[in-house]
């Protein structure tokens, strides 16, 4: 084998060791389930998470250049540090009633 070929190798070794030895997700619990694919999927089908990705994608839009680039960067960025804090076992209270505020918000700064 090839170097590449070693280094891809041992790269889905390693990824399929981290899955196998992973803990389920408990973001959201009982909206979508608890195994790792559930975890990974819910920030790009979550409801709350599609219209808030709806909603910056249309406020960027609005606001124009540098907006619309950086505004779509910097969300999934927020959004994985809102996963790092998880992983980390550190709670935040009314987290829910956060995301639900900020979709509303969101789409205040649109209809604005």
């Amino acid at each position: 084998m090839t170097d590449l070929e070693d280094a891809l190798f041992a790269a889905a070794t390693t990824f399929a060791l981290i899955v196998l030895a992973s803990s389920p997700a408990l973001a959201h619990t009982g909206s979508m389930g608890g195994d790792f694919i559930s975890g990974f999927a819910h920030p790009l089908l979550g409801p709350d998470h599609m219209v808030a990705m709806v909603a910056v994608g249309l406020w960027g839009t609005f606001l124009g250049v540098p907006a619309v680039w950086i505004l779509p960067v910097v969300f999934p960025a927020v959004m994985a540090v809102g996963g790092i804090i998880a992983i980390v076992g550190a709670t935040i209270p009314y987290v829910e009633v956060a995301v639900a505020l900020s979709a509303i918000v969101l789409g205040g700064m649109v209809a604005l």
